[in-house]
Formats: structure tokens, C-alpha cells, sequence
């Protein structure tokens, strides 16, 4: 049996415009169809590219099962459609190398031209819910937006958009050359008074990037991006843990053998959660006491072997403390200390039908749900969401004196005041400063005992 993984057509909010009024370019879409069997699954892998008649304006589908088939294709397509140039010639875009890719249009005429040869630029390693989030961005500038409630144009990209329906008019369809800095200022105000204000700046970023590369690959002059566009309302600062109460999660984790290590690693690590459910026990050495992060899990419990961005690949020392609970975990996890085996996984929950099997990928829910949630609730803490953890690793590593570069280079992120010369020297200092962090917490623990 075969199963398409692919969201269902839906009726775009472009739909009411004719199709000879709409600017569209060829795009690749990758799809994955899995055949189970009796012993396996097979994926088998095609790409699509996307493209408009242009006599009867209908969507047309060509399917590869080579990428490289797939772009030369929507290549072809390209330059048949398009005239650019004085002479009616295709021109052709350098690549990194300086050589010229053939059949690649070197003019983008419209704004909507230019985020589309972005989209279709990016990195292949880029996650797949990075992409489809971009894309979900783009749309605000491609197409019209209906004004409405969030829950008006939901109903309305199902059934379609009623007469008298006032549209939000897009950037797309002009011409790059007459966009102005106030177009784009016009624009992401009405968006953030429309929608909100956090998809009007997300769909102002996706507009920079595409206008950016637009001008370094094709030479194409752009507008400046409007600066000080408004940021909405002040986002209220994430609520951390003081070194007092983590001792109390240390304390508790120390006495729970099977959960403690679920809920007190993230504070001993300052990962983050998708980073902390991805871990396999091939990344985590404890003869050399080095945990490597090299991958993450996504939001369905699948592996994806590339972190959020580049610096997040990154080694972390293990500490003393850290060392004894992975010690004993792994002596009682429930798929082994096998190298492809999950360091955490479903322990199993009595009375539950639903999360009664152990050693399953555990889930981001889950996770909260079965093991962080009810740590707060027996320790009487005020809850905290697991990713604020990783901000009370940072804001306790920066109080006991760690220079900033070196918090950086632990938490994975790649902007950092001091940069640091040596990968090694990170490693070795990092020592330190997690030898730190643990005598922070020791101290709240040691306090949280006393008053027993």
C-alpha cells in the first residue's frame, strides 16, 4: 500500500485573481512514498517540479526520481517561458565557482520572481519545517491576504473566499525595479495590523533574504529594507529557576534513579528539548566525558541529523554529577546502551494504555507531560517551560563569572561577544565552567536539605 506524505490542496486566497494575471515560476517539491512490507518499509523518493501552462493557465506536474533531473527540467521550463535581455537571449547566473549554470534566468523582473529563485536556492541540508515555514512566510508576499479573523481565513482556505471579501493587496506582482523602501514600510504595517505583528516581521525577513540574494546572484538593484518597522507588543522575560530551586531538582534527581535524569539534564546541559530527544548513546562518551550534539528530533518523534543551525553541532564536557546519572541510566535503559539507541525514551506509565511501551521515541508532549510537568508538581516549584532550563544554564554560567563567548560555544550559538580561537580550548574550559555551574546548584541543593 502506498501512502503519499503530502498536505491536501487546498483553494488558495489567489484564487479569485485570473489566471493570466498571476506570475508564476516553476518550483521543486520533493515527495516520499512509503510501501510498508512484511519486514521493512521502503521510501521511495520523487521530485515534482510545479509549473503553469501558459496558453491554458493549468497546473501541469513533471515527476523525477533524480534531483538533478528535476532541476534541469524546471530549467527548460524557465527559459522557454521567459524572454530577457535586449536581445532575447537567456543570460546565465556564476555559480560559487564563477562558472556560469546553464539554462538559469539572470533577470528577475517582479518581486514575486525573486522570492521564488530564493526558496528555490536554499541549502539542501535546510530542515524540512525551516522550508515549509519559509514558504508559509512567502505566501504573504505572493499572495493576497484576506482580511479577516485568524479563524475567517482558515475556514475561507478550505472553502474558498466569499464575494465582498477586502484582500490585503501583496508585493508580488510589482516590479522589482519601481519597489520603493516605502512600498515595503506600507506593506508590513497593514500585514502586522491584519494578521500580527510577529508573521509580518517573519514575512519581512523571508522579503530581505530573497531581495538580498536577488542582488548578489543576479545584480538586480533593491530597495533598502525599512529599519525600525515596529516590533509589537514587549515580549515578557522567560521565567527561570534560581540556583536554589535547581537544587531541589538535583536533589530529587538524585533520588529518582529511573526519571531524574529526564528532568535534571537539560538544567546540567543547557540543551535544548530537541536536542536533548535526539541524543543517542553513540554521542554520549563517558571515557573521554564528552557529549556530542549532532542531530535533534522533530516535533513527531523523528531523527534529523542536523542541529538547528551550525554552531549547535557542538561538544559538551560531562560533569561529575552528570557522569553518575548517566551511569546509572544506562545500566537501566530500556533499549540498551547500543550505539543507535536512544538515551531517552518511554519509560512506560502504569495504568496507561497509550504510553504503557517502553523504549519508544519520546515525543516533545510527552515528554512534558509524563516527566517534566509533575517533577514541578511534587516539588511544589513554580513551573517552567523545559526550554527554560537551557536560559537557566546561560544566566547562571554568566553570574558565576564565564565569559560570554565561552556560554556561547556551550549553548550553540553562533553570535557571541568573545569568539573563541580554538575549538579545544572551549572543550577544556567548558570543564570548568560546568564544574562551576554544578557547585551553583549543590549549594541550592545542600540549602533545600538542611531545612528538612
Amino acid at each position: 500500500m502506498w501512502r503519499v506524505f503530502c498536505r491536501k490542496a487546498r483553494p488558495s486566497p489567489c484564487c479569485c485573481i485570473p489566471w493570466f494575471m498571476r506570475i508564476d515560476v516553476p518550483t521543486i517539491t520533493k515527495r516520499e512514498r512509503v510501501r510498508r512490507l512484511k519486514s521493512q518499509s521502503v521510501v521511495q523518493t520523487r521530485y515534482v517540479v510545479n509549473a503553469t501552462d501558459a496558453e491554458t493557465g493549468r497546473r501541469k506536474q513533471y515527476f523525477f526520481e533524480r534531483l538533478r533531473d528535476a532541476q534541469a527540467k524546471r530549467d527548460a521550463l524557465v527559459t522557454a517561458t521567459r524572454v530577457v535581455g535586449a536581445a532575447g537571449i537567456p543570460l546565465q547566473v556564476p555559480d560559487d565557482r564563477g562558472e556560469a549554470r546553464p539554462g538559469v534566468n539572470a533577470s528577475v523582473s517582479t518581486v514575486a520572481e525573486a522570492v521564488r529563485y530564493w526558496l528555490d536556492s536554499l541549502d539542501d541540508g535546510l530542515k524540512a519545517c525551516t522550508r515549509a515555514y519559509y514558504v508559509q512566510m512567502a505566501r504573504y508576499i505572493l499572495r493576497p491576504t484576506p482580511i479577516g479573523t485568524p479563524v475567517d481565513r482558515r475556514r475561507w482556505s478550505r472553502t474558498g473566499l466569499p464575494q465582498g471579501v477586502e484582500l490585503l493587496e501583496p508585493l508580488g506582482p510589482l516590479p522589482l525595479a519601481g519597489l520603493t523602501t516605502a512600498d515595503i514600510r506600507l506593506w508590513h504595517k497593514k500585514l502586522g495590523q491584519e494578521v500580527g505583528q510577529h508573521t509580518a516581521n517573519a514575512a519581512k525577513k523571508v522579503l530581505g533574504a530573497a531581495l538580498a540574494r536577488a542582488a548578489e546572484d543576479l545584480g538586480q538593484n533593491v530597495p533598502l529594507m525599512p529599519r525600525k518597522a515596529g516590533k509589537g507588543r514587549s515580549k515578557e522575560r522567560k521565567r527561570i529557576l534560581t540556583p536554589d530551586q535547581v537544587g531541589k531538582v538535583i536533589a530529587a534527581a538524585m533520588a529518582d534513579p529511573e526519571r531524574g535524569i529526564y528532568f535534571a539534564f537539560p538544567f546540567l546541559t543547557g540543551v535544548r528539548p530537541s536536542e536533548q530527544l535526539g541524543l543517542l548513546w553513540k554521542d554520549v562518551d563517558l571515557d573521554q566525558g564528552v557529549i556530542h550534539i549532532r542531530r535533534m528530533q522533530e516535533i513527531d518523534g523523528r531523527l534529523s541529523d542536523i542541529t538547528k543551525t551550525p554552531a549547535g553541532n557542538r561538544r559538551l564536557p560531562i560533569s561529575p554529577l552528570l557522569f553518575e546519572l548517566l551511569s546509572r541510566h544506562r545500566a537501566r535503559c530500556p533499549n540498551g546502551a547500543a550505539g543507535d539507541a536512544r538515551v531517552f525514551s518511554t519509560l512506560g506509565t502504569a495504568g496507561s494504555r497509550r504510553h504503557a511501551v517502553r523504549g519508544l521515541p519520546l515525543t516533545y508532549a510527552n515528554f512534558r507531560a509524563s516527566y517534566w510537568r509533575p517533577m514541578f508538581e511534587s516539588l511544589g516549584l513554580p513551573y517552567v517551560s523545559p526550554h527554560s532550563a537551557r536560559h537557566t544554564f546561560i544566566s547562571t554560567l554568566q553570574a558565576n563569572g564565564i565569559e560570554v563567548g565561552l556560554v556561547a560555544k556551550l549553548a550553540g550559538h553562533a553570535n557571541a561577544t568573545v569568539t573563541l580561537a580554538h575549538y579545544t580550548h572551549a572543550v577544556r574550559g567548558g570543564e570548568a565552567a560546568i564544574v562551576g555551574l554544578e557547585q551553583a546548584y549543590s549549594a541550592g541543593a545542600r540549602l533545600s536539605g538542611s531545612g528538612k
